[in-house]
Protein backbone atom coordinates (compact mmCIF):
# COMPACT_ATOMS: atom_id res chain seq x y z
CA UNK A 1 0.00 0.00 0.00
CA UNK A 2 1.27 3.11 -0.88
CA UNK A 3 4.42 1.83 -2.52
CA UNK A 4 5.41 -0.60 0.77
CA UNK A 5 5.51 -4.53 0.74
CA UNK A 6 2.07 -5.92 2.73
CA UNK A 7 2.55 -9.38 3.47
CA UNK A 8 0.12 -11.92 2.94
CA UNK A 9 -1.03 -11.84 6.92
CA UNK A 10 -2.01 -7.95 5.91
CA UNK A 11 -3.45 -9.17 2.64
CA UNK A 12 -6.14 -11.47 4.36
CA UNK A 13 -7.04 -8.81 7.08
CA UNK A 14 -8.12 -6.89 4.69
CA UNK A 15 -9.78 -9.56 2.14
CA UNK A 16 -11.83 -10.45 5.66
CA UNK A 17 -12.87 -6.80 6.24
CA UNK A 18 -16.72 -6.35 4.94
CA UNK A 19 -17.54 -4.36 1.73
CA UNK A 20 -18.65 -0.53 1.53
CA UNK A 21 -22.51 -1.85 1.56
CA UNK A 22 -22.19 -3.78 4.26
CA UNK A 23 -20.76 -1.33 6.54
CA UNK A 24 -23.80 1.12 5.35
CA UNK A 25 -26.31 -1.65 5.99
CA UNK A 26 -24.78 -1.87 9.63
CA UNK A 27 -24.89 1.92 10.24
CA UNK A 28 -28.34 1.93 8.81
CA UNK A 29 -29.24 -0.97 11.07
CA UNK A 30 -27.76 0.24 14.10
CA UNK A 31 -29.80 3.68 13.49
CA UNK A 32 -33.22 1.93 13.08
CA UNK A 33 -32.79 0.06 16.05
CA UNK A 34 -31.80 3.04 17.90
CA UNK A 35 -35.79 4.87 16.00
CA UNK A 36 -37.64 1.93 16.71
CA UNK A 37 -36.33 1.95 20.32
CA UNK A 38 -37.39 5.10 20.95
CA UNK A 39 -40.81 4.90 18.87
CA UNK A 40 -41.67 2.16 21.47
CA UNK A 41 -40.47 4.22 24.60
CA UNK A 42 -42.74 6.53 23.32
CA UNK A 43 -46.07 4.29 22.39
CA UNK A 44 -45.54 2.67 26.10
CA UNK A 45 -46.49 6.27 27.43
CA UNK A 46 -50.12 6.52 26.62
CA UNK A 47 -50.53 2.58 26.32
CA UNK A 48 -49.60 2.26 30.13
CA UNK A 49 -52.00 5.57 30.97
CA UNK A 50 -54.75 3.47 29.08
CA UNK A 51 -54.22 0.40 31.02
CA UNK A 52 -54.16 1.81 34.22
CA UNK A 53 -56.81 4.16 33.60
CA UNK A 54 -58.97 0.74 32.31
CA UNK A 55 -58.07 -1.16 35.78
CA UNK A 56 -59.44 2.02 37.50
CA UNK A 57 -62.60 2.11 35.30
CA UNK A 58 -62.92 -1.76 36.38
CA UNK A 59 -62.44 -1.34 40.11
CA UNK A 60 -65.18 1.41 40.26
CA UNK A 61 -67.81 -0.59 38.51
CA UNK A 62 -66.67 -3.80 40.79
CA UNK A 63 -67.20 -1.75 43.46
CA UNK A 64 -70.38 -0.09 42.37
CA UNK A 65 -71.79 -4.10 41.62
CA UNK A 66 -71.26 -4.55 45.44
CA UNK A 67 -72.50 -1.62 46.38
CA UNK A 68 -76.06 -2.12 44.39
CA UNK A 69 -79.32 -3.61 46.16
CA UNK A 70 -79.47 -7.82 45.35
CA UNK A 71 -82.42 -6.92 42.90
CA UNK A 72 -80.55 -3.86 40.83
CA UNK A 73 -77.89 -6.56 40.63
CA UNK A 74 -79.80 -8.75 38.83
CA UNK A 75 -81.12 -6.55 35.95
CA UNK A 76 -77.58 -5.21 35.81
CA UNK A 77 -76.25 -9.05 35.25
CA UNK A 78 -79.86 -9.61 32.99
CA UNK A 79 -80.10 -6.78 30.91
CA UNK A 80 -76.60 -5.08 30.90
CA UNK A 81 -77.70 -1.76 32.36
CA UNK A 82 -78.33 -0.07 35.87
CA UNK A 83 -81.69 0.90 35.72
CA UNK A 84 -83.35 4.18 34.02
CA UNK A 85 -80.90 7.26 33.88
CA UNK A 86 -82.34 10.61 33.74
CA UNK A 87 -82.88 10.80 30.15
CA UNK A 88 -84.85 7.75 30.29
CA UNK A 89 -86.76 9.28 34.27
CA UNK A 90 -87.94 12.20 31.71
CA UNK A 91 -88.80 10.57 28.28
CA UNK A 92 -90.70 8.33 31.02
CA UNK A 93 -92.83 11.30 32.34
CA UNK A 94 -93.43 13.22 29.27
CA UNK A 95 -94.80 9.95 27.55
CA UNK A 96 -96.79 9.84 30.70
CA UNK A 97 -98.19 13.21 30.65
CA UNK A 98 -98.60 12.67 26.85
CA UNK A 99 -100.80 10.24 27.67
CA UNK A 100 -103.04 11.36 30.69
CA UNK A 101 -103.63 14.86 28.38
CA UNK A 102 -105.33 12.20 25.90
CA UNK A 103 -108.17 11.28 28.32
Amino acid sequence: MDGAAVSAAEVEAIASLPSREELYAHIAAAINGVAQGLATAIAGVPRGLAQVTQAVADQKEAASHQLMRPERRRVTKTFGWEGPGPFERKLTWLLLAKRSLRL
